[in-house]
C-alpha cells in the first residue's frame, strides 16, 4: 500500500515541493531566507530535508489565519491535539 498525499481543506493546494514552487508560496522575508539557505546546499539528504521543512514554512505562510494561528502559537493558546484524538477522529470517519 502506497501513501497518497491528504489535503485539509485549510491547507492551500498547489505549493510544489520544488525550490521554485515553495519559494513563490513564502512572504518575502522567508523567501530571502530560503533561498540564502538553498545557496548552501544543492542535493543529497540536507536538501531534502531543507525543502521538506521550507514547504511546510511556505503551507503557514499561505494560511488565511495565519497571523491568529502564529500569535496563538507564540501565547502557548494554540489548540493541539494528541494522536489518541486523531484515532478517535479517523475512526469515527471510518478512515
Amino acid at each position: 500500500m502506497s501513501a497518497q498525499p491528504h489535503h485539509y481543506s485549510s491547507e492551500p493546494p498547489g505549493i510544489r515541493r520544488t525550490p521554485d514552487g515553495i519559494a513563490a508560496a513564502l512572504t518575502p522575508a522567508r523567501r530571502m531566507q530560503f533561498r540564502a539557505e538553498l545557496g548552501r546546499i544543492s542535493s543529497g539528504a540536507a536538501f531534502e530535508r531543507l525543502l521538506d521543512i521550507w514547504v511546510c514554512r511556505a503551507r503557514l505562510d499561505q494560511r488565511p489565519d495565519r497571523a491568529e494561528r502564529v500569535r496563538a502559537a507564540r501565547a502557548g493558546t494554540l489548540r493541539t491535539v494528541t494522536w489518541d484524538e486523531i484515532q478517535r477522529g479517523r475512526d469515527a470517519k471510518g478512515a
